[in-house]
C-alpha cells in the first residue's frame, strides 16, 4: 500500500496504511462575507443537501461540456473520437498522529476540499483505437502544453469549464497521435495477435450515490491518542511509536458519451499503531496494528485502543526473545488472514484479465478456461457487491467501477475449475463484456484488478482439528517440524516472463511445532515464498474460521482497496527462507527518566 510499483507486471499489496488524502465540498455560488457570528447553524441534513447539490452542478457542467465537444468530435474527418468520458474527484480528510503522549501532526481538509479533474478521448472503434502500448511514445507528450488538473480549495464555474476545455484539448491531440502511431507500429509486425479488440460496448449506468458526512470528533480523538500514546514515553526500549487516526472520503462525479450519470464516493476511516523495539541481543524489531471502518463510530474507544497498543508491544516483545529459525520446507497452516493474502497474490492476479494481453506476462491460466487449476474442494468468486463480511466492512467494496459498469459478482473457479477471469472493457480471447472490475486510482487509466475476493471451502474443518491434521501430516512425512503462519502484513508477487514468476508473504506471527511432541514455540526470521500452481495445489483441507484480509493493492493503475476473505489452510508444504533481521547500536545515554 505504500510501495510503488517497479514495471507493469510487478504488484504489492500491503496492510501498511497510505497518507491520508485530503478534500471538501464547495459549491460554484460562493456566499457573500459575513461575519461569522451571524451565521446560522446548519443542520446535517442541509450540509448534506448542500454536498450533493455541489456535486449534481458538477455533473450538470461535465456533461455540458461533453457534449459540446463529442459534436465537435463528429464532425471531423476519420478518424474521429467514438467515447469521450470527463471524471471529477472531490475528496477531503481528516487525522492525527500522536507520540508520547503530544500530538505530532493534525490535520483537516473538509473545509477546503481538493479537486481533480481525468479526461478520457478514444479514438476510432470499439475494435480498434489509440490505446494499449503500440501507441505509446515519450516525443508526442513532449510538445503538449501542460497545466495542472487539480485544484486545492476552490472550483468555480468558469474555472471548471475553462480546465476541461484545456484537458479536453491535450487529451485530443495526444489521442489522435497515439492513434496514428499506433497504427505505424503495427503495420510493421509480421501478425497481430490481439484481435479481441479494444473496448467493449456496455450499457449506460445512471446512479447518485450521495456521500455522508465525513465525521471526525478532533477533539475527542486528541485526547484520546495523547493518553494511549503515553505508554511509550518512559520505555527506553521503544524507539518509537505513533498512533494514527482518521478518515478520508473521494466522490467522484463521471459522465461519458454512452450516456453514463455517476455520482459515487469511497468513505474510509482507520486506525494505524506502530512501534519500534530494540531487544535486549541489539535486533531492531518493528510492528504494526491497523485496521479500516465505514464509519466513525467504528473506529475503537480509549480502552480498546489502549489494549491493542499494548498487545502490539507484547508480541514484539515476545518475538525479540525467540529463536531464529533456519529455511525449511515443511506442512503448514496459514491462518484465514494469511490464507487471503495467499490467493489474492498467487492466484488473483494472474485472474486479471488485462495483464495476460502483455507479452512480458506469464499468462499462467489464460489457456485454462474449463480446466482444475485448484483442489476440487475449492470454489473462488470476487464480489465488489458486498459491504460487509459478517460485522467488518470490505475494503473492496464499490457500485460501479472507474469505466462507468456497474460491480457483480463473478465466479471464477467453480470446485476446482477455472470458468471466468476480471474483465475490464479491454476484451480478451471469448469474454467480449466488462464484468465491472476495470479499476485504478484517480488520473490512471483502469485495468482489470480484484476487488473482494471470496475463497469457499467444502472441506472445512474446526481449527483444532486442523492442527492435529497438521502435525499428522508432519510425521507422515518425516518431517521435525510444522508451522503455524498468521498476522500478514501483506505480500507482494511477479507474474511477468522477465523475472521469476512467484510469490512472498513475510508474516508477524510464526509458530514451529515439534512434530513428535506438539510442543509450540514462537520464531522469527522466516518468510513463505512459492510459486502460485505449486502452493495452492498443496492446500489439503480448510478450516471453517473465515476471516477478512483489508489492505490497498499497487498495480498498474495505482493503490486500489482491497479484501479477501477465505479460510484458514493446511498445506501439505510450503518453503520458508531467511530474512535478515536488522540489529542497531543502543543508546549510550542514560534516559531523563532512569531512576536516580
Amino acid at each position: 500500500m505504500t510501495q510503488t510499483t517497479r514495471s507493469s507486471a510487478f504488484l504489492r499489496c500491503s496492510l501498511l496504511a497510505l497518507g491520508l488524502f485530503a478534500f471538501t465540498s464547495s459549491a460554484f455560488a460562493q456566499p457573500p462575507v459575513v461575519s461569522t457570528s451571524v451565521l446560522p447553524k446548519q443542520t446535517d441534513a442541509q450540509k448534506l443537501a448542500r454536498s450533493l447539490e455541489s456535486l449534481q452542478r458538477y455533473q450538470s457542467i461535465l456533461r455540458d461540456e461533453l457534449q459540446r465537444y463529442m459534436s465537435f468530435f463528429r464532425a471531423q474527418k476519420l478518424p474521429r473520437a467514438y467515447y469521450a468520458s470527463f471524471r471529477l474527484l472531490r475528496s477531503q480528510s481528516v487525522s492525527l498522529q500522536a507520540s508520547d503522549g503530544v500530538i505530532l501532526k493534525q490535520e483537516d481538509n473538509r473545509k477546503s476540499p481538493k479537486h481533480q479533474l481525468q479526461v478520457s478521448i478514444r479514438i476510432g472503434d470499439h475494435q480498434r483505437d489509440n490505446t494499449g502500448p503500440d501507441g505509446r511514445d515519450w516525443q508526442i507528450y513532449r510538445h503538449l502544453l501542460q497545466f495542472p488538473s487539480s485544484f486545492s480549495k476552490e472550483l468555480d464555474e468558469p474555472t471548471l469549464r475553462k480546465r476541461l476545455w484545456q484537458l479536453a484539448d491535450r487529451e485530443y491531440k495526444e489521442s489522435l497521435a497515439q492513434y496514428h502511431r499506433k497504427r505505424y507500429v503495427q503495420s510493421l509486425k509480421v501478425e497481430i495477435k490481439d484481435k479481441s479488440g479494444d473496448f467493449s460496448k456496455e450499457q449506460r449506468v445512471l446512479l447518485t450515490d450521495a456521500p455522508p458526512l465525513l465525521r471526525f470528533d478532533m477533539k475527542k480523538w486528541n485526547q484520546i491518542a495523547k493518553k494511549v500514546s503515553l505508554f511509550s514515553l518512559k520505555d527506553p526500549r521503544i524507539v518509537k511509536a505513533t498512533i494514527s487516526l482518521g478518515g478520508q472520503q473521494g466522490a467522484v462525479v463521471m459522465v461519458d458519451s454512452d450516456g453514463s450519470a455517476i455520482i459515487q464516493h469511497k468513505t474510509l476511516y482507520m486506525y494505524v499503531v506502530q512501534v519500534s523495539y530494540l531487544s535486549a541481543k541489539k535486533e531492531y524489531l518493528s510492528n504494526t496494528r491497523l485496521a479500516y471502518f465505514d464509519t466513525e463510530a467504528g473506529l475503537p474507544d480509549e480502552k480498546q485502543l489502549t489494549s491493542i497498543t499494548k498487545s502490539a508491544l507484547q508480541e514484539i516483545v515476545d518475538l525479540s526473545k525467540a529463536p531464529e529459525a533456519e529455511p525449511i520446507e515443511a506442512p503448514a497452516i496459514l491462518l484465514n488472514d494469511v490464507a487471503g493474502v495467499l490467493f489474492h497474490e498467487a492466484l488473483g492476479h494472474r485472474l486479471e484479465a488485462q495483464r495476460m494481453l502483455s507479452e512480458s506476462d506469464g499468462r499462467t491460466f489464460r489457456s485454462k478456461i474449463g480446466k482444475k487449476i485448484i483442489p476440487s474442494f475449492l470454489s473462488v468468486l470476487d464480489d465488489p457487491t458486498l459491504r460487509r463480511w459478517q460485522d467488518t466492512p470490505l475494503n473492496g467494496h464499490y457500485l460501479v467501477d472507474e469505466q462507468g459498469v456497474r460491480s457483480q459478482p463473478v465466479p471464477l473457479i467453480k470446485e476446482g475449475v477455472l470458468q471466468n477471469f476480471l474483465l475490464s472493457r479491454k476484451p480478451i480471447d471469448q469474454f467480449k463484456r466488462s464484468n465491472g472490475h476495470g479499476r485504478g486510482v484517480f488520473g490512471a487509466n483502469p485495468v482489470s484488478r480484484q476487488g473482494n475476493l471470496l475463497v469457499r471451502s467444502h472441506r472445512a474443518h474446526p481449527i483444532q482439528q486442523l492442527r492435529t491434521m497438521l502435525i499428522e501430516e508432519a510425521r507422515k512425512q518425516g518431517k521435525p517440524y510444522a508451522f503455524i503462519i498468521g498476522k500478514s502484513s501483506g505480500g507482494y508477487t511477479h507474474t511477468s516472463t522477465y523475472d521469476i514468476q512467484s510469490f512472498k508473504n513475510r508474516p508477524n506471527l510464526v509458530l514451529r511445532i515439534d512434530a513428535k511432541t506438539g510442543e509450540q514455540t514462537l520464531v522469527k526470521g522466516l518468510e513463505m515464498i512459492g510459486t502460485p500452481l505449486t502452493v495452492v495445489n498443496n492446500i489439503i483441507a480448510t478450516g471453517d474460521d473465515y476471516g477478512v484480509f483489508n489492505g490497498f493493492c499497487g498495480a498498474e493503475s495505482g493503490y486500489v482497496p482491497v479484501s479477501a476473505i477465505a479460510p484458514s489452510l493446511l498445506l501439505k508444504t510450503v518453503e520458508f527462507q531467511r530474512v535478515k533481521i536488522d540489529q542497531k547500536k543502543p543508546r549510550m545515554l542514560p534516559s531523563p527518566f532512569a531512576s536516580k
